[in-house]
């Protein structure tokens, strides 16, 4: 069962990847739709690598998934900053 959770994580990662890159190319989804992809679906994914079994599946799954979260969360973080100035 710990297994399925790390195959888990791991697709979680690349359907929230895949989704963005969609979404930077044009195809524009749903904005509501969006935010559920890209800061709930990484939680979940995270929250699946750390019950799963120790090994690569889960390192790839919480490192994935951590990086999606932070590029996510700052990314406009600092791009505000930027354009507003300090």
């Amino acid at each position: 069962m710990r297994k399925v959770f790390g195959i888990a994580s791991v697709f979680i990662l690349l359907l929230c990847s895949a989704a963005i890159v969609l979404w930077l190319r044009g195809l524009h989804i749903v904005d509501s739709l969006l935010i559920y992809i890209v800061y709930v679906f990484p939680l979940i994914g995270l929250l699946l690598g750390l019950f799963a079994e120790k090994n690569k599946l889960r390192v790839t799954g919480i490192a994935g998934n951590l990086l999606l979260l932070a590029v996510t969360i700052l990314y406009p973080i600092v791009i505000r900053i930027i354009w507003s100035g300090p």
